[in-house]
């Protein structure tokens, strides 16, 4: 039986009869083959954030803490029983700043991955 047993590595071959000594070097050329290579930012060293960026860094927890208050507090807004009898320019509002919330949430969450990966 020489199907692979798991990734990089050679079937046992052991108990075969009649192997050639040569399928060693074919066998070192394919594991090699397996590495997986280093992106760029691996490559690259981690650049040192700015003082601006250390206190944006320090203030995103806060404000992304905030901002989930706030689409918590419109979801369970929306969600109420009488809500959407309410009347057309109150639904508007509340989805309108809803997906306003969304969004510079979803920025923050991207800024913060951003400066926490040093790039």
């Amino acid at each position: 039986d020489q199907r692979l047993t798991s990734v990089g590595r050679q079937p046992d071959r052991s108990g075969m009869k009649g192997t050639a000594q040569g399928n060693s070097a074919s066998g070192s050329a394919g594991t090699a083959a397996v590495a997986v290579p280093a992106t760029a930012t691996e490559m690259a060293p981690k650049r040192r954030l700015s003082f601006r960026e250390q206190r944006e860094l320090e203030e995103l927890p806060d404000r992304i803490a905030s901002l989930e208050q706030r689409q918590k507090e419109l979801n369970a807004e929306m969600a109420a029983p009488g809500f959407f009898q309410s009347g057309g320019t109150g639904i508007a509002a509340v989805t309108t700043e809803l997906a306003k919330v969304s969004a510079e949430l979803l920025q923050c969450y991207e800024r913060w991955e951003l400066l926490e990966s040093g790039l």
